[in-house]
């Protein structure tokens, strides 16, 4: 079920010197996604590996960049599509390992 909206919305939060500020988020939409932070370099990169009817893509949110993907479990395809980005193949295995790591163990635990 996917929901939207695309009005404004504000927040409170605490910044990293515990002062309030006021957030905004505009236009929303929620739907089933794998949602994971994965660590490259000592840094992390918040991912949302999506199922679109039957394609499969990597939004990497902070970048604001997406990767068409093959099956989540196709590590050489996968690796292919994620080097024409990064252009740099130990990023692009360990982010291709870590999306067939998230789904496989996601897929066990759902199956039990």
């Amino acid at each position: 079920m996917i929901m939207s909206w695309d009005k404004k919305m504000d927040y409170i939060y605490k910044n990293k010197d515990e002062v309030k500020c006021v957030g905004t988020i505009r236009s929303m939409e929620t739907f089933a996604y794998y949602s994971f932070d994965i660590v490259i370099d000592n840094r992390s990169e918040w991912c949302r590996l999506i199922e679109n009817e039957l394609d499969w893509e990597i939004c990497f949110v902070m970048r604001d960049m997406t990767i068409g993907l093959a099956h989540p479990t196709d590590i050489f395809w996968n690796t292919e599509a994620i080097y024409e980005v990064f252009e740099d193949l130990d990023i692009s295995l360990r982010i291709a390992y870590g999306i067939k790591s998230v789904f496989e163990n996601y897929n066990k635990k759902s199956a039990s």
